[in-house]
């Protein structure tokens, strides 16, 4: 699991693993740091609950429901803070 000091609220389902992608739904309700230097490439976020901000080396957006965000494969790890529960889409390309 990427999200680290996972609680019962904390889940991630992979929804679809094929030969080109990957999509999860990651819920989750505290600031958690996100690692994805094992990711050879981009990573999509998309909020699909909530509003969240997302802190990483070259600074930081907030998202609300609906928002997406490219994150480049050279970022290694980010914090999310939600504002109370939040899902996110995570799609990445193999």
């Amino acid at each position: 699991e990427r999200l680290l000091d996972v609680q019962r609220l904390d889940e991630i389902e992979e929804l679809v693993d094929c030969d080109y992608f990957t999509c999860s739904l990651i819920r989750f309700n505290k600031a958690k740091q996100y690692d994805i230097s094992d990711i050879d490439s981009m990573v999509l976020l998309s909020v699909v609950e909530g509003s969240v901000e997302i802190e990483h080396e070259e600074g930081k957006i907030t998202l609300q429901r609906g928002e997406t965000t490219l994150v480049p494969a050279a970022v290694e790890s980010l914090t999310i803070l939600p504002d109370g529960e939040a899902k996110l889409l995570e799609t990445y390309i193999k």
